[in-house]
């Protein structure tokens, strides 16, 4: 029966204490507080951390990925420009080919009508001084025109219709000087 002897002892020593004791007590209280709250703001500063370095790699990949789309759609854009001004200049040495080719065709064509035009002017020339050298020897008749008269005409000279003789140069006609 020790025990409750002891009890007593125990609250009489618990509800009479002295200053030292106090001080002890509060001490010991004042330090276990400070425990307890150094260890809930250590555990709310590594949360509020953990927390932070998470947002900033939140932070850091979506930039790393605005990055890259901004990296990518420029490389894009290049790539669109590069291709436009090829297909530019690919349809630019198209057209300049094909306006050499008109521009030849076209020179050909402009130099086969002057051809024919400076041969039918020349024509004209040859038939006006043919006019001209018979009017100038005497001759009358003008230059048969039409092929199948001065055809008809030679045909019959030939025949011997009216085929005046020259002594120097033998059988002529009129209009034989006309053929060449």
């Amino acid at each position: 029966m020790e025990t409750p002897s002891c009890y007593g002892s125990c609250l009489f020593s618990f509800f009479s204490t002295s200053p030292r004791r106090d001080r002890e007590h509060f001490l010991d209280v004042r330090r276990s507080a400070v425990v307890l709250q150094a260890a809930f703001r250590g555990h709310h500063a590594r949360t509020q951390i953990a927390k932070m370095h998470k947002a900033a790699a939140i932070i850091q990949a979506n930039f790393r990925r605005h990055k890259q789309q901004t990296d990518y759609k420029r490389r894009c854009w290049a790539v669109t420009v590069i291709q436009q001004r090829f297909r530019a200049q690919k349809c630019k040495e198209l057209q300049e080919k094909r306006y050499q080719d008109v521009r030849r065709a076209v020179i050909v064509l402009q130099a086969a009508y002057r051809g024919i035009k400076s041969r039918r002017m020349i024509g004209k020339r040859r038939e006006t001084s043919c006019w001209t050298r018979s009017l100038k020897l005497g001759q009358h008749n003008p230059p048969v025109r039409n092929h199948r008269k001065r055809h008809l005409r030679s045909q019959d000279n030939w025949k011997g219709q009216s085929t005046p003789m020259d002594p120097e140069r033998g059988p002529t006609s009129r209009h034989t000087g006309d053929l060449f």
